[in-house]
């Protein structure tokens, strides 16, 4: 006999779009929530990563324009150090930016489409959002209702 499917698993619950699994328990909006929250944050950090990647290999090829073609230059491959001239790498650096850029573009997409789902999922089961989605906000309340005049 087969067993039934894993109901509580906060996957399910994200992967089905929280639609075919009926009255799901607070914990369980709870963890899909989280999960989603968690996977914005990983392409959050994908993409600063990429960006501080981005800028550099722009800054080497500000650099390299400002040098002859047949100079000779080092270029990091995989950990080792191959010695080349700016004519060879000049070319390298440029589409590893352009890869670069369209990685970064793939994840602001995949971004965008998170924080829609994250956004109709919270809407769909009305989950309150003012606790988690203004950290900042409780923080200056909780210091305000904690000041005081000392004398």
């Amino acid at each position: 006999m087969a067993a039934a499917p894993d109901t509580s698993s906060a996957e399910a619950l994200v992967e089905q779009g929280a639609k075919e699994i009926k009255n799901p328990t607070p914990e369980q909006l709870q963890q899909a929530l989280q999960q989603i929250d968690n996977e914005i944050s990983f392409l959050i950090g994908k993409i600063s990563d990429l960006d501080q990647e981005k800028r550099e290999h722009e800054l080497v090829l500000s650099a390299l324009e400002k040098v002859p073609d047949a100079r000779r230059c080092c270029r990091m491959v995989g950990g080792i150090l191959a010695e080349r001239t700016v004519k060879e790498v000049r070319p390298q650096v440029k589409d590893n930016k352009e890869r670069i850029d369209g990685v970064i573009g793939k994840f602001k997409e995949d971004l965008e489409k998170k924080g829609k789902i994250r956004k109709q999922f919270v809407q769909k089961y009305n989950l309150n959002q003012t606790s988690q989605a203004n950290p900042v906000a409780q923080t200056k309340q909780a210091n305000q209702q904690a000041a005081g005049v000392l004398v």
